[in-house]
């Protein structure tokens, strides 16, 4: 097969690989810049799946699903007559984007709005405490797929109600209070997908750097390394979790993918020098989103993945993950600051 990037099937839980790349496609990847842009997309979609089977009783729902990657995926799923959840943090934003889908889906099943800020714990709480009781009784199918999709990169310095810094609430605690509270309402071979940035290659796993920015920092504060730091983070907690529930028996995977260089209201508003410069090589937010969509179908996985543009790519510069110690420090700190115990999911 002549294309980009050899398609990918699922057998027997793991992703195949078919065909070749060719030299071309592997000189342009290996810049980044020709791969992570528009241009990287339409090569790499030539040899992209193009059909798939949608799940059965499929039920996705989207954090951040407002604007940009994620609301474009939840365009992509109700094309697809996929029962669709938004959480998202506006009533006035949420509500108009439900407006959107429904007139652009009518006869698709009808979106469903929760309001919560991915930052707010008990916000949480509250809004999974009124989807788990249409689940439990049947007005909803379970969750068959939870796209860790909000996402923030901070001008200056700031902090959340429990004191934590806002990138590593918003892509690492929230997210985990999130997973925890669905837990139950999640669907047999259901999946967890992290959305994270191809920005985490350039940046390891540290939890001291990370622990370091929530407290008072000032000047010396970087939100582009905060928000890559936590964006690495999300990548080996896909990971973590994915071991953790294969060890308790739970049948649910977890993976983490990057859509890309994506023309997003995010983008615009905090790398504006970034996005002057990249102007028309930018992926749509549409393109950003199809390959996670497909994601959200494929078969069962009986290992966690780092995904991009429908291929399990390496996490790592160099190859090597980093050492049990950090995960393990990753893991206690996540847990700690959604405040759940160390073991929640073999209690659960």
């Amino acid at each position: 097969m002549s294309g980009s990037l050899a398609g990918v099937r699922i057998v027997n839980g793991k992703p195949i690989r078919s065909g070749h790349r060719l030299l071309t496609d592997w000189l342009l990847d290996a810049t980044i810049y020709f791969s992570f842009d528009s241009s990287g997309f339409r090569r790499h979609q030539r040899s992209a799946p193009q059909d798939f089977k949608v799940r059965d009783n499929a039920h996705v729902l989207v954090t951040g699903a407002n604007s940009g990657v994620g609301f474009a995926l939840c365009e992509q799923l109700m094309r697809r007559n996929v029962q669709v959840t938004l959480l998202c943090r506006s009533l006035t934003r949420g509500d108009a984007a439900i407006e959107r889908l429904i007139k652009s889906f009518p006869s698709a099943p009808k979106p469903r709005l929760l309001l919560a800020d991915i930052t707010d714990l008990q916000a949480i709480d509250d809004a999974i405490d009124v989807l788990r009781d249409d689940v439990k009784s049947d007005h909803l199918p379970p969750i068959s797929c939870l796209i860790h999709n909000a996402g923030i990169l901070p001008l200056t310095q700031s902090f959340t109600s429990t004191g934590h810094e806002l990138a590593v609430a918003a892509h690492l605690i929230g997210p985990m209070r999130l997973t925890h509270a669905l837990f139950d309402c999640m669907a047999e071979g259901g999946r967890i997908i992290f959305m994270s940035s191809g920005g985490m290659y350039f940046a390891p796993l540290s939890v001291k750097k990370m622990l370091a920015y929530n407290v008072e920092t000032q000047d010396s504060y970087d939100g582009v390394l905060a928000y890559a730091l936590t964006k690495r983070a999300q990548v080996e907690l896909a990971k973590c979790l994915h071991e953790r529930y294969r060890s308790s028996g739970v049948s649910v995977d977890v993976q983490s993918i990057h859509p890309g260089w994506a023309d997003t209201p995010g983008v615009e508003s905090s790398l504006s020098a970034f996005h002057q410069k990249m102007s028309g090589r930018l992926r749509t937010s549409t393109e950003g989103a199809l390959p996670t969509e497909w994601l959200c179908h494929t078969p069962p996985l009986t290992e966690s993945h780092f995904w991009f543009d429908w291929v399990p790519r390496s996490p790592y510069l160099l190859g090597k993950r980093p050492p049990q110690s950090e995960i393990d420090a990753l893991w206690n700190m996540v847990s700690e600051g959604a405040k759940l115990p160390h073991d929640w999911v073999s209690s659960s």
